[in-house]
């Protein structure tokens, strides 16, 4: 007989399954993957919500970095300040916050960050230059950076490992953004957001950016590095 011939299918105890207990599996398998789809999505909406941006560099700064997420210090990290690592006081934290005039970056009296070196001839900055020693610093015009969710912004020329790190700026606290900067007499040479304490994924550097360009520095010229991933 030719032709597609009806074939009765049974259960592992005999009875006859109906066509309703044949297309149960597949519906299973269906309500499964809409489940997974419905379950992926929210995560990704998520991830994508925790690093929300402003829509606007122009923006008042308020909307720039009011209600910013922020990122905890890495857990492994935690009680280090019990453990040599030094963390800023209030005072001290208040003296290692960036100020602007001008386009170029000060401290709170006005003066240039970094003021006693100038940018060497040929600085090559194809690749992000890695830390150098703590005395050398300020010479490679190196400084670590981070970001409060008020849109404030603390930098060191000061780092060391096991002394000195992002969470010495922040007492150990979440922050906004974190990262690396090269700057020369005020003026910002180049930018990461490269911080093992925080490990902050690539989008917050655009946080940075906003506020640095509401505050009027000129980033045309600068060298942005992105380290890591996103999500």
């Amino acid at each position: 007989m030719n032709g597609v011939q009806n074939v009765e299918q049974y259960d592992v105890e005999g009875h006859l399954l109906n066509q309703g207990d044949l297309l149960m599996p597949y519906l299973k398998i269906i309500v499964s993957l809409c489940f997974l789809c419905f379950s992926v999505v929210p995560l990704t909406l998520s991830a994508q919500v925790v690093f929300e941006l402003p829509s606007s560099p122009q923006a008042k700064k308020s909307t720039l970095t009011q209600g910013l997420p922020t990122l905890p210090l890495i857990e492994k990290y935690r009680g280090e300040e019990k453990r040599g690592v030094r963390y800023l006081s209030d005072v001290e934290r208040q003296a290692a916050q960036v100020y602007f005039k001008a386009g170029r970056l000060v401290d709170a009296k006005g003066t240039p960050l970094n003021p006693d070196y100038v940018i060497p001839k040929g600085l090559d900055l194809t690749s992000f230059p890695e830390q150098p020693e703590s005395t050398l610093c300020r010479k490679r015009g190196f400084a670590i950076y981070v970001m409060d969710t008020q849109g404030r912004i603390y930098v060191s020329f000061e780092a060391e490992p096991h002394r000195f790190h992002h969470s010495s700026l922040a007492g150990g606290k979440a922050v906004a953004a974190a990262g690396e900067m090269i700057v020369y007499q005020g003026q910002l040479i180049a930018l990461n957001n490269r911080s093992g304490h925080y490990r902050p994924p690539p989008l917050v550097l655009e946080r940075v950016i906003n506020v640095l360009t509401h505050e009027g520095v000129d980033l045309s010229q600068v060298k942005v590095s992105r380290f890591g991933s996103d999500f």
